[in-house]
């Protein structure tokens, strides 16, 4: 899919008056909000609720995004992940199960989600504005299946820190500014911004061509 249409699917998720999305299925249960699109295109958004950042072990305030503590615990795949994002991706996986998907993309917290379910998917996925969730040496079994797009700016995208081990997963591709900008850059609009001025680098499509 070309990286300006999955941005541009993913903002719209967060407009309910979006026209043009032909959403098949729809689940929320648990913090977590997932659409089933035509042709097996599912997406994750993140959250617009800050009391999901804290149900999964996060703490936001005015400035900072922190997280509480560095316990982790395995997913299916045996991976370690920070604590709160396992539970996330458990009821995304377990929807999607019976749902034939062929693509994943997602949002924020849903983007850190969206990298777990891959190992029992085996599907291409495209994270925007993912925090780091994994925080274990040992190679994933899917990450060449993952596209991570990151704003240099966005702090969401550099916690858990990587002095404490944690990373994202598969290729990172990152948006950097000419000059500062104001404020938390972390939405999508501000997302598509970047991508749609010459020169962004990131591939045009995901997954890649041969």
């Amino acid at each position: 899919m070309h990286l300006m249409k999955a941005a541009k699917i993913m903002q719209m998720e967060y407009n309910p008056n979006a026209q043009g999305l032909r959403v098949r299925d729809k689940h929320v249960a648990r913090g977590v909000e997932t659409y089933l699109l035509t042709k097996g295109i599912v997406v994750v958004p993140g959250t617009n609720d800050l009391r999901d950042w804290q149900r999964f072990n996060f703490k936001f305030d005015r400035w900072t995004l922190r997280f509480a503590g560095t316990a982790t615990r395995p997913g299916a795949s045996g991976i370690r992940w920070h604590g709160g994002f396992p539970e996330h991706a458990e009821v995304l996986d377990d929807w999607m199960k019976d749902k034939n998907p062929q693509l994943l993309i997602g949002h924020s917290l849903g983007a850190a989600s969206a990298q777990i379910v891959e190992a029992s998917l085996d599907i291409p996925v495209i994270a925007f504005a993912s925090p780091q969730p994994k925080r274990d040496a040992r190679a994933f079994p899917g990450a060449h299946h993952i596209l991570n797009i990151k704003r240099s700016d966005d702090p969401v995208c550099k916690v858990p820190s990587k002095l404490l081990a944690f990373s994202t997963l598969g290729r990172t591709a990152t948006l950097r500014l000419a000059q500062m900008e104001l404020g938390l850059r972390h939405k999508m609009k501000h997302y598509l911004a970047l991508l749609g001025k010459p020169g962004a680098p990131v591939p045009q499509s995901w997954p890649v061509s041969p």
